[in-house]
């Protein structure tokens, strides 16, 4: 049995959602309230050692079988190698690794980026006058995911951390137009995993930060090309969320480098 524990389909909880629908794989899917922190009640399994310390903050939780998978691109490697249909990640040895680092930079450059912008524009105006449950505060057991829920709470973004956010959503932005001049996709002619890893850390961009994506004529036609696939469309409508691009929740840690 297969079951994807998920929130609002935006960020890292969209990315195995598309994957899923793209492969059209039999999944129950089971959504939870990360505001209400059900994340950490008795609504999903307990997590295993190899899944509890998760480097992407708040994220979707995969179980097959009662084997537990966490983070959202090794997600969508998983789900692509071990069940048919089309296949999203390239046969060739060099794209594949292209792919890794896309991956790479998408998830330790790009997604903490745009989740720091999202969480001051959208989170922490839902949590002003709020204080964080006590109990709930104990059972996180990373230290920047507890760091940034409080600084959620306290609405507490100083302008360096929005200005190296806003810098590297740039960085970002320049590479997928750049990459875009050789075709319609991140590795050319052939959609993949990169693609969805990266669009669905985009999609909240002209919302975010509209200024920054003015003038990138290939990332808009990338965009519209990704948003239109049937697969994506379903996966946008999961659960009725209206503007699902706007919800977030403390996402993974900034990377030291880029």
């Amino acid at each position: 049995m297969l079951e994807l524990y998920h929130w609002a389909p935006n960020g890292p909880w969209l990315k195995p959602l598309i994957v899923i629908a793209e492969k059209q794989i039999d999944c129950t899917l089971r959504p939870i309230d990360v505001l209400a922190f059900e994340q950490y009640g008795d609504k999903v399994p307990p997590r295993s050692l190899e899944t509890r310390l998760n480097q992407e903050g708040e994220g979707p939780l995969l179980v097959q079988d009662g084997k537990q998978l966490t983070e959202s691109f090794f997600l969508c490697e998983f789900l692509d190698s071990a069940f048919d249909g089309p296949a999203l990640r390239p046969t060739n040895p060099v794209a594949f690794n292209r792919m890794l680092a896309w991956a790479r930079f998408s998830n330790e450059i790009f997604m903490p980026s745009a989740n720091t912008l999202g969480c001051r524009q959208f989170l922490a105006p839902q949590l002003a006058g709020k204080t964080m449950p006590v109990d709930v505060l104990g059972k996180i057991e990373l230290s920047f995911v507890r760091e940034a829920w409080q600084r959620a709470y306290a609405n507490d973004f100083p302008p360096a951390m929005i200005d190296d956010s806003r810098r590297k959503i740039t960085l970002a932005l320049d590479r997928i137009e750049k990459a875009l001049i050789d075709g319609p996709y991140l590795l050319g002619k052939d959609y993949s995993l990169a693609d969805v890893d990266a669009f669905s850390i985009s999609r909240s961009l002209p919302v975010l930060a509209p200024d920054l994506v003015k003038g990138r004529p290939l990332w808009a036609d990338w965009m519209a090309r990704i948003e239109a696939r049937p697969a994506v469309q379903a996966s946008l409508q999961i659960d009725g969320w209206y503007q699902p691009e706007n919800v977030f929740a403390p996402g993974p840690e900034h990377s030291r480098w880029g």
